[in-house]
């Protein structure tokens, strides 16, 4: 009877163990994998402001985010860059599902998102004129089950430090007046590129930018036989037909900027590339951030 309540007992044991890590398996193991495949990642252009293997999490119809010590690590060294740029804005674009009720007081769970966690990076120092919000349906925001790591876009722009159009017109005439910018061959030009956020066609020009834009109308206006091309491209992620007209926009972008400032839209070549001439390494974030961009150049 003492071997039979032994053996019953190890038996016990034995199935409990099992359990226990068939469970693990399916509940601990795949919300960690999910936070591995969902990292934060914050880039400025080409480069990496923050980078961290957890991210913040946030329910289905729910704006509350789950903020672990790494991604508040992250958050810190997020603030510690905006502060050591005050001309530099960031926008935080929050993901919703169509299936998500909208917060009172919030067009949609997106915004809700958003602000949230504009609150938490105002607490962290972050000046709060800084920091803009905005929202992005996404349909398959909770394809893998019913809460999301990440969900949030970070995008940065120069807003401080954009020219208005009286400022781009003084500084076109300055070089037009210089003496030794008569001839076009004494004019520098030099092919340039833009960078923008996650399903972004538009972004604010910094003042080196918009430098770059007038050296080019410049060179333009004194060499009438040189015309303008422009390429927008992506990342890989979503549908090639849909990266292909977002490519486009973002070269209409640039090519909108020629225009209301004299340049002949013959002379502006304009293609929309989508994601086939990467130039980095789409399985990371960093990679994508470089290969959403638009090419600038003059033939």
């Amino acid at each position: 009877m003492k071997n039979f309540l032994l053996w019953l007992l190890l038996f016990i044991l034995l199935l409990w163990t099992l359990l226990g890590t068939i469970w693990y398996k399916n509940t601990c193991c795949d919300c960690c994998s999910l936070k591995a495949s969902h990292p934060l990642v914050i880039t400025d252009g080409p480069e990496t402001v923050v980078r961290a293997n957890d991210n913040v999490r946030f329910d289905m119809n729910g704006a509350a985010p789950g903020i672990g010590a790494e991604v508040r690590d992250a958050y810190g060294q997020l603030a510690d860059y905006l502060k050591k740029n005050p001309g530099k804005t960031l926008t935080i674009t929050g993901r919703y599902s169509e299936n998500e009720t909208a917060p009172s007081g919030f067009e949609n769970m997106g915004l809700a998102r958003a602000d949230a966690i504009k609150k938490y990076l105002i607490q962290t120092g972050i000046p709060e004129k800084q920091l803009k919000t905005a929202a992005v349906l996404d349909k398959a925001l909770f394809a893998d089950g019913k809460s999301v790591f990440g969900g949030m876009g970070y995008d940065f722009s120069n807003a401080a430090n954009v020219p208005d159009s009286a400022a781009v017109a003084k500084l076109l005439s300055e070089k037009t007046n210089s003496g030794d910018k008569s001839r076009s061959d004494a004019i520098s030009v030099t092919p340039f590129t833009l960078y923008f956020g996650t399903n972004n066609n538009k972004i604010e020009l910094s003042q080196e930018q918009t430098q770059l834009f007038v050296q080019m109308i410049q060179f333009l206006s004194q060499s009438p036989e040189s015309k303008v091309n422009i390429s927008g491209h992506t990342d890989n992620v979503g549908k090639e037909a849909s990266n292909k007209a977002l490519s486009l926009k973002r070269a209409e972008f640039a090519k909108k900027f020629f225009i209301s400032k004299g340049i002949p839209q013959n002379r502006i070549m304009v293609e929309g590339l989508g994601s086939s001439k990467p130039v980095a390494d789409n399985s990371t974030e960093e990679g994508r951030a470089r290969n959403r961009r638009t090419e600038v150049s003059v033939k």
